[in-house]
């Protein structure tokens, strides 16, 4: 469920994060308690998709038989900034070979006594 879910939020919006996991807690309105561990997708998404993404959180809660789920859409503003490869940037090429630093071993005879 988990990996289809992950792989309809990469064909539909391009990608996806997921948060660290971590221990959350929610009243119901009836006022019971909930203590569950909760897992966070961040999915950026233009305004004109959110229903289509809230779609799909209310059809997974409703496949992983969750009593609520929680959705944050905030006004968009994100931006995908597309960054030139490092050697365009710098003019240096990323197959070159490192140069190696020389080191010398000193023998017994050479160390500092102390």
């Amino acid at each position: 469920m988990i990996i289809a879910l992950q792989r309809q939020l990469l064909t539909q919006f391009g990608g996806f994060t997921i948060h660290a996991t971590s221990q959350g807690r929610w009243q119901s309105r009836e006022g019971r308690v909930y203590q569950e561990e909760v897992v966070i997708y961040e999915v950026a998404v233009p305004e004109d998709q959110i229903a289509l993404l809230l779609d799909i959180v209310v059809r997974l809660g409703w496949q992983l038989g969750q009593r609520a789920m929680y959705f944050d859409a905030p006004p968009p503003s994100v931006s995908i900034i597309d960054l030139p490869v490092a050697h365009e940037a710098t003019g240096g090429k990323r197959d070159e070979p490192r140069q190696r630093k020389a080191t010398r071993r000193r023998g017994k005879k050479n160390r500092p006594t102390g």
